[in-house]
């Protein structure tokens, strides 16, 4: 028999419910929130990660889904690019 030692249950629950809660809300609160929170959970299933690591991946993260998306969408049609820097408007 193959022993992989202690199991990291943390880890192990956070993936989980981070992949459960990716696909039962995505199309509820679309993709940048639902990814956003996935990606804080997925973080924190690291024992090594702390919460302003976690928060600060998780920051940068939607910070770039929001360029990506507000460059395809003006690229693919100038209208919806408007509609686009609207919706992904972050307050400075």
């Amino acid at each position: 028999m193959v022993s992989f030692g202690l199991v990291p249950w943390r880890a192990v629950a956070l993936i989980v419910l981070a992949v459960l809660f990716f696909g039962f809300t995505v199309r509820g609160l679309g993709f940048v929130p639902t990814s956003a929170v996935t990606a804080l959970l997925t973080t924190l299933a690291s024992a090594r990660v702390r919460l302003l690591a976690a928060v600060a991946v998780t920051a940068g993260l939607d910070r770039c889904q929001h360029a990506h998306l507000r460059r395809r969408a003006s690229a693919a049609d100038p209208a919806l690019g408007s509609v686009a820097r609207v919706l992904t408007r972050h307050p400075d």
